[in-house]
């Protein structure tokens, strides 16, 4: 259904079926009529509110004989109802008028009549190991990897991945490594018929249920990708989309912003290993900042940010030979670094992240490269 603007009248709407949500048996006695006569553009507003003590239903028009009347402006009147303006001083500033039996004004409608209180079952806080994962940290005893490289096995992701997971697995971890690009997962459509059943099951029965159930069964999760346009490739995007049923719709307060409460809770962490052909590190610094929103929102802290850049510079120009075998000996030492301590010493990350020459260096043999490879008919790179 296409969106279209609410009308005044639609909105007065959907505000008295909040309050006929809300009307419980707290309110039941709460009986009477509110008349609104709403000042809106060049006209006016008349419509009337009746609670029988059984429902709360809107009227159009003026009614018989209200108990009370609220004289405002339309947007006075919804600053009052979502709370951003006090009656007292609405009434002293001359914003609002209200006339007759104001008390059932405020039985009526008190403050919490629109916005009930979210009870406990829909409380998610920041867990002491989300806070701090190091500081509660444990061996990991599964590993699920996720590699969302649209090349899979035959890309520059999966060859410095070797290396890490090299690491991770002499420590004795269970790993599990998953290339979403043989995976048949469709595109979320937006539905929200994960969140409108309750259920967080998504209509589309593919390859995210059994993704998605590794997932909640790891200690740890990588997320491993090339650097697409500046960000992650749209196949682990993809899969990220359709987790939001693994959350429910509720709001509920985060470490520093607002989030979603899981459907299953339980204490995870995550590594992110991202490649990409540039040289300069800052390249990275449009998808950190994505990974640290969703990471959060995911309630997923990440122990590791594993970055590499002129990852196929260095795996293709024999000049840097010495520099490669530095940078895979460093992954492989940051694996064993998080299995043991849930961090990468910065001595680890320095080797990993060490610049195999200057700009233009790059530039130059980069481009020599390019101009041997474009039109040769050769397509392994």
């Amino acid at each position: 259904m296409v969106k279209e603007r609410p009308t005044p009248w639609q909105v007065m709407e959907s505000l008295a079926d909040i309050v006929s949500k809300a009307y419980g048996e707290k309110r039941a006695k709460a009986t009477g009529t509110i008349q609104f006569v709403l000042s809106h553009a060049d006209g006016l507003l008349e419509c009337h509110l009746v609670a029988d003590g059984g429902n709360v239903r809107l009227c159009e028009g003026r009614a018989d004989r209200p108990e009370v009347t609220l004289c405002s402006s339309f947007y006075d009147w919804l600053d009052l109802a979502g709370g951003r303006l006090h009656p007292v001083l609405g009434v002293i500033r001359g914003k609002l008028k209200f006339s007759g039996k104001t008390s059932l004004f405020a039985a009526l409608m008190p403050d919490d009549a629109f916005w009930e209180t979210v009870d406990n079952r829909v409380q998610d806080p920041p867990t002491p190991f989300e806070m701090n994962p190091v500081r509660h940290w444990k061996k990991p005893q599964k590993v699920v990897v996720l590699n969302g490289s649209p090349r899979g096995e035959g890309g520059y992701t999966e060859f410095y991945l070797r290396a890490f997971l090299a690491g991770l697995g002499r420590k004795g971890v269970g790993i599990e490594t998953i290339h979403l690009r043989e995976l048949d997962i469709r595109q979320c459509s937006g539905c929200w018929q994960c969140w409108l059943k309750g259920t967080g099951e998504c209509v589309f029965q593919d390859d995210f249920q059994r993704v998605r159930d590794r997932v909640w069964q790891a200690d740890l999760v990588v997320f491993a990708f090339p650097l697409y346009v500046d960000g992650m490739p749209s196949l682990l995007k993809n899969l990220l989309d359709r987790s939001v049923g693994s959350s429910s719709p509720f709001m509920v307060e985060g470490i520093w912003k607002t989030r979603h409460p899981r459907r299953v809770a339980r204490d995870q962490a995550c590594v992110v290993l991202s490649i990409c052909g540039f040289l300069e590190m800052d390249n990275f610094d449009a998808v950190k900042a994505h990974v640290r929103q969703v990471s959060h929102n995911l309630h997923l802290p990440v122990v590791a940010g594993i970055y590499r850049s002129a990852a196929m510079y260095l795996h293709g120009n024999p000049t840097v030979y010495r520099q490669l075998n530095e940078v895979l000996d460093a992954m492989a030492r940051a694996g064993a670094e998080i299995v043991e301590k849930g961090l990468v010493r910065r001595k680890t990350m320095r080797r990993i992240e060490q610049q195999p020459c200057t700009p233009k260096v790059f530039r130059k043999e980069s481009n020599f490269y390019w101009t041997h490879k474009v039109g040769s008919g050769d397509a392994d790179y």
